[in-house]
């Protein structure tokens, strides 16, 4: 049994008392005897709630992010999926609310990682596991505007060369301890201000966390990334517009 197998590897009573578990893969085992050698337990290591805001989604995004989710389940990680209820009265104006909504859950159900993306992002299979694979805090992939290939970051970092500290990046995908919000709270986001990267990277800075770009993963994204800020501004006949211009395009 794997059980017993573990548990000899280990020795110790106290770790035998926590291997008794299920242990799905060689993976999972060979992460867990990592674990008590390098860190703390935890009941399922390395698992990751993927936390989708909205379920709006751009052509192809939804089944490849169902394939990333999949992709990482097969490797012996524990990987949920939900899509977060699309809290908005006006467009964009609940990000926050559906990411805190999103913190709660994965705190309540004891992921150990939140992976928030956006509905318009079209990851490879293997995006999230490069990203856990790195064990930070906060990562994000490498991601650039489409049409300009702006980096959606800064400073801005070349492509390929590792994982860099940066003071902020675009949240379309976003991979994060859920043990940060111990220190931030899990009502971190803000409504009005709920997808603004300048003012929650310096609150998080001011608790010790800065966000770590991995320039060896890029990941591409069906759109230009939307200000809320902005769109928060607009008339009301404005909103509509936008409102009809989304609709059309989802369509």
């Amino acid at each position: 049994m794997e059980e017993r197998k573990l548990s000899e590897d280990l020795g110790t009573l106290a770790e035998r008392l926590v291997a008794i578990r299920t242990i799905s893969s060689d993976i999972e085992r060979d992460q867990l005897k990592r674990r008590m050698i390098e860190g703390w337990i935890h009941l399922k290591p390395n698992s990751v709630l993927v936390a989708a805001i909205g379920n709006h989604w751009s052509s192809g995004s939804w089944q490849k992010t169902v394939d990333m989710v999949m992709h990482t389940s097969k490797t012996g990680l524990y990987c949920g999926f939900s899509e977060m209820q699309d809290r908005c009265f006006n467009p964009y104006d609940a990000l926050g609310t559906m990411r805190n909504e999103a913190v709660i859950d994965a705190l309540n159900e004891g992921f150990e990682w939140i992976c928030y993306i956006d509905t318009d992002i079209l990851p490879a299979p293997d995006t999230l596991v490069k990203l856990l694979n790195w064990n930070m805090p906060i990562i994000a992939p490498f991601i650039v505007e489409p049409g300009t290939g702006k980096p959606l970051h800064g400073p801005v970092r070349q492509v390929n060369t590792g994982i860099h500290h940066v003071k902020w990046c675009v949240l379309s995908m976003l991979l994060f301890k859920t043990s940060v919000f111990n220190a931030v709270g899990p009502r971190f986001w803000g409504d009005a201000i709920g997808a603004d990267e300048g003012y929650h990277f310096k609150t998080l800075a001011r608790y010790g966390h800065t966000p770590m770009i991995d320039t060896n993963t890029q990941l591409v994204v069906a759109k230009p990334p939307t200000y809320p800020l902005t769109v928060n501004r607009q008339t009301w006949e404005q909103k509509q517009s936008s409102s009809r211009a989304t609709f059309e395009l989802l369509k």
